[in-house]
């Protein structure tokens, strides 16, 4: 009887402990083959380093594209991508990319097409510097890539920009310096650049020359009307390596002070303060023509009265009301601000608030119309993509992105000034100041 009643037990241990086993078993099947799987994903994915590194040809150009498009589908500001057709155009250039032949191409004939149809600045691509072009092929394929190391288009004398307007992007001839090369071959500025390459001492571009009139029309607006024979190609040779001073001050003979800051980056900004602390009483002429921009924030505390708002920063987390700093040392007396298609991102900002506020007089050209704030996120390669990933709106609702900053008094100078070594915005600030102290 005992034994009738035992058996029943023993057979439900056993089975219970061949269940217990076989869990396990079963388990470690499971979780050997989620390993595995694991492993031959991240092994077979183009982003793992092993794996690109193992790619070649077209799979290595498709792997590069495909993270590029991929940076952008994370980061991109504007996640609605209004403006343009960002699927269509993502599929259509995935094509050509799988088509080009090397991954210099890949960069230059992919990349830069795909970013310039971005309605929207800071959109850019830079290959991994150990990318070389290839045999025969010139160091650049566009104006915005036509330098090198060595030698730059301040060497030439003459700040060749990219202009947004709306949509619509080009090439334009910015700041030509007196007394440069540029100057002295007539290089006009405010010329629409068609063609060009410059660097190693040589300057070669095809550009049409516009009067005072069409450069206002086309800069405030993005269009102009003019003859097909227009087009001119100027070309010279200049010397290369000269210093590129990011800081210039100096006092102009109206005692009035200059001060040229060329980025927006503390160590120049302390300069800029230590200079308005020597200012007086005569003025302060700030040049930012030639400054694409940096950090807007501490400029503004030293031009600005403690807590005053100044723009409203707008990013994934939503919109943030932006103040100077109450503790801040500010310069309180005449100004006057020097801007045109160089002053890009914090210089224009900088504009468009001591404009709103009464601040300054602001002489010279509309601004780049370029305000986005970026971030570089890596590619497979080495190379970089720049993504922006955040807005300025200003206090009174005004947005800079694609229109810029329009100066209360325009300038055009002419190739004739700077030949003979004059600044016409400069000649007209002075005059400014000198209006201010007589009231």
């Amino acid at each position: 009887m005992g034994g009738w009643i035992e058996a029943p037990h023993r057979e439900r241990r056993c089975r219970g402990l061949l269940g217990i086993v076989g869990g396990v078993a079963a388990l470690a099947i499971l979780g050997t083959a989620g390993l595995c799987a694991f492993f031959c994903i991240y092994l077979s994915d183009p982003r793992n380093p092993a794996t690109f590194a193992r790619l070649s040809g077209r799979a290595r150009r498709l792997a590069i594209y495909d993270a590029f498009v991929a940076q952008i589908d994370e980061h991109y500001f504007d996640q609605s991508f209004s403006g343009f057709d960002w699927p269509k155009l993502r599929k259509e250039w995935r094509a050509r990319a799988a088509a080009e032949p090397d991954d210099w191409g890949l960069y230059n004939d992919v990349f830069v097409q795909v970013t310039q149809r971005f309605p929207a600045s800071h959109v850019s691509a830079t290959p991994p510097s150990a990318l070389a072009s290839p045999a025969g092929v010139a160091a650049a394929k566009t104006p915005a890539d036509a330098t090198n190391q060595n030698c730059s288009d301040r060497d030439a004398g003459v700040d060749m920009e990219r202009v947004r307007r709306g949509k619509f992007v080009a090439f334009v001839v910015g700041e030509v310096w007196p007394l440069s090369p540029a100057a002295r071959a007539g290089v006009t500025p405010g010329s629409l650049v068609e063609s060009g390459q410059w660097g190693a001492g040589r300057f070669k571009a095809a550009v049409i020359p516009l009067t005072p009139d069409q450069t206002h029309v086309f800069e405030n607006t993005g269009s102009v009307k003019f003859p097909a024979h227009a087009l001119q190609t100027i070309e010279f040779q200049y010397p290369c390596g000269a210093p590129d001073e990011p800081f210039k001050t100096q006092r102009l003979p109206s005692g009035a002070l200059y001060v040229r800051f060329d980025e927006f980056q503390a160590p120049v900004l302390d300069k800029v303060k230590a200079a308005l602390k020597t200012a007086g009483d005569q003025g302060v002429v700030l040049d930012i023509r030639h400054n694409p921009g940096g950090y807007v924030d501490q400029a503004l505390d030293l031009l600005l009265p403690g807590s005053t708002p100044v723009y409203i920063y707008h990013d994934s987390y939503g919109k943030h009301p932006t103040y100077t700093d109450i503790s801040t040392w500010s310069y309180r007396g005449p100004l006057v601000v020097l801007a045109g298609p160089g002053s890009a991102s914090a210089a224009e900002i900088t504009a468009a608030v001591l404009k709103h506020e009464h601040r300054a007089v602001i002489i010279g050209r509309r601004t780049n119309g370029s305000v986005l704030g970026s971030a570089d996120f890596p590619l497979p390669d080495g190379g970089t993509v720049q993504i922006p990933i955040s807005d300025v709106e200003m206090v009174d609702g005004q947005r800079l992105e694609g229109v810029g900053v329009a100066p209360d008094i325009e300038v055009f100078p002419g190739p004739a000034d700077l030949r003979a070594g004059i600044d016409p915005a400069l000649v007209r600030a002075e005059r400014e100041l000198a209006n201010v102290r007589a009231k």
